[in-house]
């Protein structure tokens, strides 16, 4: 017994400092950013859902366990209007592939800066019913007892088999490149989350 309470001690002491604590997405952004032949065009939405286990060691956030996003394809809308969405739903097989999904498979970076986070993760997007591996970076910051992350990565749209939606009979062409822009918020689950 003398010597199973110090090893049980030990095992509370790090317990304590150890949570390994499940989060879901309150609030988010995805905006698509892109160009064409006549002018550059956004398309945005907020209609996010997801789920993330996040590890903590006293206080401070140490490890990214799991983060899975979904969003619908049709949530998304382009500033310029139903034409333009139309023919992004088009060419994304919206109605066959109606969800957008990206599920994380490894934290490369994470790392406390001041009094946010430094990130770089990796994950397997899936678009238009493919799937590509794809890197993202970003900034984390905590407020209060959640926890939000923020920045851009690019894609190339016929990396995921779509093709570039055009418009007009073909006079407007929208370029390959894209960039996405997000920001996502996460409660812990039962807490603000929706």
């Amino acid at each position: 017994m003398k010597i199973l309470l110090p090893f049980i001690s030990a095992l509370l002491i790090f317990t304590s400092a150890q949570a390994q604590t499940t989060y879901t997405l309150s609030s988010g952004e995805i905006t698509i950013e892109g160009t064409s032949t006549m002018h550059d065009w956004t398309a945005t939405t907020t209609e996010l859902d997801g789920e993330a286990v996040f590890n903590f060691e006293n206080g401070v956030l140490v490890s990214i366990a799991k983060l899975k996003v979904t969003t619908k394809a049709k949530s998304i809308k382009s500033e310029k209007g139903s034409t333009m969405d139309k023919n992004m739903y088009k060419a994304l097989n919206a109605d066959k592939y109606p969800t957008l999904t990206f599920v994380l498979t490894n934290v490369d970076y994470l790392r406390k800066n001041g009094t946010s986070y430094d990130v770089k993760i990796t994950g397997k997007l899936t678009v238009a019913g493919t799937t590509r591996t794809v890197f993202i970076s970003g900034k984390g910051s905590m407020l209060g007892s959640g926890i939000s992350f923020s920045g851009n990565f690019k894609l190339k749209m016929t990396d995921f088999n779509v093709e570039p939606p055009s418009l007009f009979f073909g006079t407007l062409n929208t370029g390959d490149d894209i960039t996405i822009r997000y920001k996502a918020s996460f409660s812990p689950a039962g807490f603000g989350s929706r």
